[in-house]
């Protein structure tokens, strides 16, 4: 789910000569285009860490939580198309974006208008505190890989940083549900590796581009990130039993099956049109939702 990576994939692949045909983008490629995929997963986990942490949370914090996600994803991928010639920009998300700029302009500055009120009038003065010092870092991450040179904009860890920053947007919601430090080990590694591996995807259209990624930076780095998964597919499976703690277990089924799910999607992606794929790697990480409805 990274949210500043570009592709230079044509809405309709056509493959060369000799291979094999891969199928059109799915509708759901345009729930990922349109970034509503991200907000799901992040206030699944929110509210799923809230139930089995025994913290009931109002409506209103996974409201703000998701509207906020939103905001900065569209965000992201608005200044990316700023920055970008649509000659130059194939992926499907960014031509989405851009064949709909004024639109999406118009979109997000009424829902910021709406989340700044609401938060305001719903959320308690020191939530608020807490979330302006998140805010304040997101701006300067925002700022480093779209103000910055390009050295920096290579430079910055964007898997880490955005695993990092919607972690922690979930625990300004969450300051006192005694949750565990290896379950949330456990989500940001979700969180670190799905931005990791979109990245090792598209990492050759990326470079085209001129966005670089942990994939062309640190090439090694992708094997270790594989065998956390798999590592993270075994201590979840151990942990839900209950055996090591019989809080949290579902927090620990839902991390076991989005690695699992991860994985699978690693090991078939010449198999995926890369929009379909993207959007894949995303819903793997709404296994909450599977967890609370079940």
């Amino acid at each position: 789910m990274p949210p500043e990576t570009v592709i230079r994939e044509p809405l309709v692949s056509h493959p060369a000569k000799g291979e094999p045909s891969k199928p059109s983008p799915w509708p759901l490629a345009w729930v990922s285009a349109a970034a509503v995929d991200a907000p799901l997963v992040c206030v699944g986990w929110l509210w799923l860490l809230a139930s089995e942490g025994h913290a009931v949370r109002p409506l209103s914090e996974g409201t703000v939580l998701g509207f906020s996600v939103w905001l900065a994803y569209m965000a992201d991928r608005w200044f990316d198309g700023w920055r970008l010639k649509k000659a130059d920009t194939n992926s499907f998300r960014h031509r989405y974006v851009l064949a709909n700029r004024t639109t999406i302009g118009i979109i997000w500055s009424i829902v910021l208008i709406v989340t700044v009120i609401y938060a305001v009038n719903r959320l308690p003065p020191e939530l608020l505190r807490r979330g302006s010092v998140l805010l304040a870092v997101v701006l300067v991450y925002f700022g480093a890989i779209h103000l910055g040179p390009r050295w920096l904009r290579r430079s910055v860890p964007k898997e880490i940083a955005t695993a990092l920053i919607l972690v922690s947007g979930m625990l300004l919601f969450l300051p006192s549900a005694g949750i565990p430090i290896p379950a949330l080990a456990a989500i940001a590694l979700l969180f670190f590796a799905n931005c990791a591996l979109i990245g090792e995807w598209e990492s050759e259209a990326d470079l085209g581009q001129g966005f670089g990624s942990m994939a062309d930076r640190i090439p090694s780095s992708m094997g270790f990130t594989r065998m956390l998964l798999a590592l993270s597919v075994g201590i979840s499976a151990f942990a839900a039993t209950g055996l090591y703690a019989s809080e949290f277990r579902l927090v620990w089924l839902a991390a076991g099956l989005s690695s699992l799910l991860l994985l699978l999607l690693d090991l078939t992606q010449s198999r995926w049109n890369l929009a379909n794929l993207r959007s894949m790697a995303d819903i793997a990480l709404m296994t909450p939702w599977l967890v609370l409805l079940v």
